[in-house]
């Protein structure tokens, strides 16, 4: 698979994946806590209700809901965010020659946020579903 030019710098297809992954995620993060922000029920969505749960289950809709909504605004942005600085960051790292290997710069700050965002969704979820 190898990599194309950007405004003159070499992006490899990982790069853009990433990136198209990140806007991808961010974009379904931050739709469904506004959609669950306005209309402050459950809907069928992968983030909202654990595997193998129902809705019923919750034992505090409403918490839950004030406990998640801010925290998904807040991922949603960040991975869009990131996700572009992963995109961008080769460019910055040929342009001023530093070592391609700080490349691993970009991703590193994604992979860290995933991580966390899955320790807080397994928290909410054994706070809210017993």
């Amino acid at each position: 698979m190898g990599s194309f030019t950007l405004f003159g710098y070499s992006i490899t297809w990982m790069d853009t994946i990433v990136l198209l992954c990140t806007l991808g995620y961010g974009t379904y993060t931050i739709y469904t806590g506004l959609r669950l922000k306005k209309e402050q029920h459950f809907f069928q969505n992968g983030i909202l209700i654990p595997k193998g749960r129902t809705e019923e289950e919750c034992i505090a809709p409403e918490e839950y809901f004030r406990f998640l909504i801010p925290r998904l605004l807040l991922f949603g942005i960040l991975l869009i965010l990131l996700g572009i600085f992963n995109f961008i960051w080769p460019m910055i790292v040929v342009g001023i020659s530093l070592p391609y290997l700080l490349g691993l710069v970009g991703i590193a700050p994604i992979l860290a946020v995933l991580m966390l965002f899955n320790m807080i969704l397994k928290k909410a979820c054994r706070d809210f579903w017993p």
